[in-house]
């Protein structure tokens, strides 16, 4: 065995360096071996696996008995490629010289011999000029295959770029786990199965189980071979001869598959994988700034964006580069601080009216976030004892002055009968007219027109019917003026509905509302009286009830206050 095989952590890659040629060595398996994602890379003279795997470890285990350190790291072997390209560079240039020279050296003027030996010459000539040109177009390519290979070499090798992989790792070791996690409870409610005493409860629980997505693997009939899923193979199918396995066969089925958990299993030698790469990869960051997730922030505190991120920011002025957090957001999971929330100028060209901003109309100050997976721990800096006073003060100056702007809620209230049957004639009218307006007298009436009438339910019911995205009662909003009740909560724009809601002025009460079933194009919501609730009368203008919006604000305060 005289072959050596290297992995890279920078790279996560395999490397195997070939003593003897491998595919008369291996025969009929090195197809095998170029499935696990081998490939001959013939500047380098070895195979090279673009990503670790299990099945990739275990050929190079195979191969050269251990798996060494990658001497050459990613950067050296990037100034070599581009060193190699800049050689590939120079021979064309120098080519495209010694054309250029070559058809310069050529006569001006050609006929004073013979007409085809004029033309012969004119054609050899014309073809030094096109191969000047073709060698200094292709000098000018490795030219700029050369500044890719070294810009892309000193973006991986970044700080904010390994944070970024670090991300990425943590992201995929949560999903493995996951999986994991999933996998094992999977393998507990088959044990159950097998060690239920019942046949036909262990077959309800076997149908159960193989019904979900761990049970989607094909598995091999323990008397005709035949391979299925194991819901397949539990359910009797018209044309099949084999018969329906039990529960019991079913659970020695999948529990025949090898345990996540098992020490050695390609599962836990993917779980051992992310932790060594994690760890790698933090032990790299930790000389080259950390992470300023890590760094307990407080709102407060002043943060330092990435080059990308600050031009977002760039119109807010009087505080340089560094902006004051005004909220930290933290991952559920980890817990680490994802970003943060700056108060900065906005960075839209156009107001919502479409009008631009400019001195006439300066830009509004709005919240605005900061990710900080990718900044350095200098990135952070705490506020000191008096910003932190100063800071303070300003937000509770700023929630008192919202708090103020805010306006009042409106209570939620179970009208009267009396009220309630009011209200629901006055909904019952205007869909009336609106029936009417829709369908005139001697039109095609898809259907009649039928009033709403009032519902009586409990809170119990009230609730159950109110859940889900599918509900069929839910609480409404009323008004004085306009449509009166605001709109079915929806998250589709229309410019019908934005006029309607602006029609609608202030808001006076809600009460719960029920759909109204049959016919319901245009017979309004019912109003709903809870039966185990205390009642109260409504707050409602009933003599402008309906009526248009006024547009003296005066008289609008005084009439709902």
């Amino acid at each position: 065995m005289n072959h050596t095989a290297t992995y890279s952590p920078e790279d996560n890659k395999l490397r195997i360096y070939p003593g003897d040629r491998l595919d008369d060595e291996l025969g009929e398996e090195y197809a095998e071996f170029k499935k696990a994602g081998y490939r001959w890379a013939a500047k380098q003279e070895c195979f090279v696996c673009p990503r670790w795997t299990p099945k990739a470890e275990d050929w190079a285990l195979r191969l050269a008995g251990e798996i060494e350190d990658e001497d050459y790291s990613p950067l050296e072997r990037s100034a070599d490629r581009a060193e190699r390209f800049g050689c590939y560079r120079d021979k064309r240039r120098t080519e495209a010289h010694d054309h250029a020279d070559t058809f310069e050296a050529g006569p001006s003027a050609f006929g004073h011999q013979n007409q085809q030996r004029a033309e012969r010459q004119a054609a050899r000539l014309d073809k030094q000029r096109v191969k000047a040109v073709s060698q200094w177009s292709k000098a000018e390519y490795w030219q700029r295959r050369t500044a890719g290979v070294i810009s892309h070499a000193l973006y991986k090798a970044r700080p904010e770029v390994r944070r970024g992989r670090i991300k990425k790792l943590e992201a995929d070791q949560r999903k493995h786990l996951k999986v994991i996690e999933l996998l094992s409870k999977c393998r507990e409610n088959w044990q159950k199965v097998a060690g239920c005493d019942d046949p036909e409860k262990a077959l309800k629980w076997a149908i159960a189980l193989a019904g979900n997505a761990s049970g989607w693997q094909e598995f091999a009939h323990p008397e005709t071979g035949r391979k299925a899923t194991l819901y397949s193979l539990l359910q009797p199918y018209e044309g099949i001869d084999d018969r329906p396995i039990t529960g019991h066969e079913a659970a020695a089925l999948y529990l025949s598959l090898p345990d996540v958990n098992e020490p050695g299993s390609s599962w836990s030698r993917w779980t051992a994988h992310y932790e060594l790469r994690m760890s790698y990869e933090n032990a790299m960051l930790a000389n080259e700034g950390g992470q300023a997730g890590e760094v307990e922030m407080e709102p407060g505190g002043w943060i330092f964006p990435d080059k990308r991120q600050g031009r977002r920011l760039r119109y807010t002025e009087g505080n340089g580069d560094w902006y004051q957090i005004v909220k930290v957001n933290r991952s559920p999971v980890t817990k680490r601080v994802t970003s943060v929330v700056v108060s900065a100028r906005s960075d839209n060209n156009y107001d919502n009216d479409g009008k631009p901003f400019g001195e006439d109309n300066p830009r509004p100050v709005a919240e605005q976030r900061i990710d900080v997976t990718r900044l350095g721990k200098d990135s952070y800096r705490a506020p000191t004892d008096q910003e932190r006073e100063v800071f303070k003060q300003q937000q509770a100056e700023r929630k008192a002055k919202a708090k103020a702007s805010k306006p009042k809620s409106v209570k939620l209230l179970n009208p009267t009968d009396e009220d309630a049957e009011r209200l629901q004639g006055i909904l019952n009218d205007k869909a009336r007219k609106k029936y009417d307006k829709a369908h005139p007298e001697g039109s095609y009436q898809a259907g009649k027109f039928e009033p709403a009438e009032v519902c009586r339910m409990t809170q119990a019911k009230y609730s159950a019917r109110s859940r889900g995205d599918y509900s069929t009662a839910e609480t409404r909003t009323f008004h004085n003026f306009g449509g009166i009740i605001a709109r079915k909560s929806s998250n589709m724009w229309s410019q019908h509905g934005q006029e309607y809601d602006a029609a609608l002025g202030p808001a006076v009460c809600k009460l719960r509302t029920a759909d109204s079933g049959g016919y319901a194009a245009y017979t309004p919501q019912r109003i709903v009286i809870l039966t185990d609730k205390p009642q109260k009368p409504l707050p409602l203008d009933w003599d402008n009830l309906g009526c248009e919006k006024p547009q003296n604000s005066e008289a609008l305060s005084e009439v709902t206050a």
